[in-house]
């Protein structure tokens, strides 16, 4: 075997050994991290989720105990009339009663006394039990987003919970600028509702360079907002003062266009 081939030869083993060595020398790197960051936002949903689910069964729990108890229907007595001192008729009119007896007090007043509590005292307990100015979740940001009512027996009849949802695209490193936005309200009738987020393709998406936002309140809708390094993911607050369900930067590492 000449020379040449001996080299060539050692080259190949070399180059083989490193392919199978390099999976298992190599960081993880931003592929790593992202897929950690991800476990870590499942566990937070699902922890998140369970708290939710039991905050919504206690005042259920809490209103069931607290219903009153039917009232029972009395049903009504007569009371005997007594017979008139003498041998008059029974069938013999008031006006033929001796020595001029009036009618028993049985016969004028009523039979039995009407039940204090009303009938409608139980459909009238949710209202009772209400609490104005109720929150929305959401229970899934999409997209499409569902935005609900939040402990839906505790709202009151008749109350509606608005709220508007935006959607930002980058516009420099400093800047994200609006593209779509809209406005709709939770209620009794209408306890959830689908929100398309145009443009938006979720949070699991790190390529994704929009910023969504629902808020709930009838607030002014911001046509720019500012954009860092420090609001990236779930570490920088909503630019909204009102309660603010969802709010979601884009990753500025990613998506910075400079």
């Amino acid at each position: 075997m000449s020379e040449s081939q001996h080299e060539e030869l050692f080259a190949r083993a070399v180059g083989d050994f490193r392919t199978a060595a390099l999976p298992q020398i190599t960081p993880p790197g931003p592929a790593g991290a992202l897929q950690r960051a991800r476990v870590r936002r499942r566990n937070r949903v699902l922890v998140l989720c369970a708290a939710l689910a039991l905050l919504t069964a206690v005042p259920a729990t809490v209103l069931a105990q607290q219903r009153p108890a039917p009232v029972p229907v009395v049903n009504p007595t007569t009371t005997p009339i007594p017979s008139p001192s003498g041998t008059a008729s029974p069938s013999a009119t008031p006006s033929a009663s001796p020595s001029g007896v009036s009618p028993s007090p049985a016969q004028v007043t009523p039979s039995a006394a009407r039940p204090t509590t009303s009938r409608t005292s139980s459909g009238s307990g949710s209202s009772k039990n209400c609490r104005p100015g109720g929150f929305i979740s959401v229970v899934n940001d999409g997209p499409p987003a569902q935005v609900e009512v939040d402990a839906l027996p505790n709202l009151c009849a008749g109350e509606k919970l608005y709220f508007f949802w935006a959607v930002y695209r980058v516009q420099d490193a400093n800047t994200l600028v609006l593209t779509s936005s809209g406005r709709s309200y939770v209620d009794h009738a209408h306890v959830r509702r689908s929100i398309g987020l145009p443009g938006w393709n979720g949070r699991e998406d790190v390529e994704n360079c929009y910023a969504a936002f629902i808020v709930q309140g009838r607030g002014a809708i911001k046509s720019t907002i500012p954009w860092s390094s420090g609001q990236e993911a779930f570490k920088g607050g909503s630019p909204y003062a009102a309660f603010t369900p969802l709010h979601w930067y884009p990753w500025h590492y990613y998506c910075d266009p400079a």
